[in-house]
């Protein structure tokens, strides 16, 4: 069954703003972690904002 879209272009617009936006932080947090030299696995502080990204980008390509 194909999705039902149930938000218009401008909610669209504004998930996929959103997502691309915390993409950005994600990125740039892996990056000072990567410079500041800390341990791998305190980029475990940065899935929030991949999550964001993720459910952000994702219910922007399916209108939902």
């Amino acid at each position: 069954m194909a999705p039902v879209a149930n938000i218009g272009p401008a909610g669209v617009r504004r998930r996929r703003r959103l997502g691309l936006l915390a993409l950005g932080v994600g990125i740039a947090g892996a990056l000072a972690l990567r410079l500041a030299g800390t341990p791998a696995l305190s980029g475990v502080v940065l899935f929030p904002a991949y999550w964001g990204a993720g459910l952000g980008l994702f219910q922007a390509r399916e209108k939902t």
